[in-house]
């Protein structure tokens, strides 16, 4: 966390992108207008074996972001925020794909219980139709 601006901004700083754990620093950072480049964590995991890391650690994690920092500082861009109405807009189509999902996780696993649609089933048929219905 940054409680002042950075001493040296002609560098950038980089974050890696972790769902959505990061975004508290990288706004932070963006508010203080320090430069963030963000990092996919899966070409963090290719680098990683790339240059013959083991190691597994924050410690080495942050020293391994810091080298790619310096390595590829060329060829990263500077993050910049989408705006408001279109990070919500991410958010509810991630929810409504995990709604989806679940849904079919249920449907599976109530499968055995409900080819007959013996009674019990009746108010889970009702759930899956009320679920059918938000999710189209």
């Amino acid at each position: 966390m940054w409680h002042r601006k950075p001493k040296r901004l002609s560098e950038s700083n980089a974050v890696e992108s972790t769902s959505h754990c990061h975004l508290g620093i990288v706004e932070q950072a963006l508010a203080l207008d320090v430069e963030v480049c963000l990092i996919n964590a899966r070409q963090l995991v290719h680098y990683r074996k790339a240059v013959g890391e083991r190691n597994k650690t924050d410690a080495s994690d942050a020293l391994l972001l810091a080298r790619y920092l310096d390595r590829e500082r060329n060829e990263l861009r500077r993050y910049h925020p989408a705006s408001r109405q279109a990070q919500l807009l991410w958010t509810l189509i991630k929810r409504r794909a995990k709604v989806v999902e679940t849904k079919k996780q249920l449907r599976q696993s109530l499968e055995p219980i409900m080819p007959g649609a013996p009674p019990c089933a009746a108010s889970m048929c009702s759930l899956r139709v009320s679920i059918d219905a938000s999710t189209t």
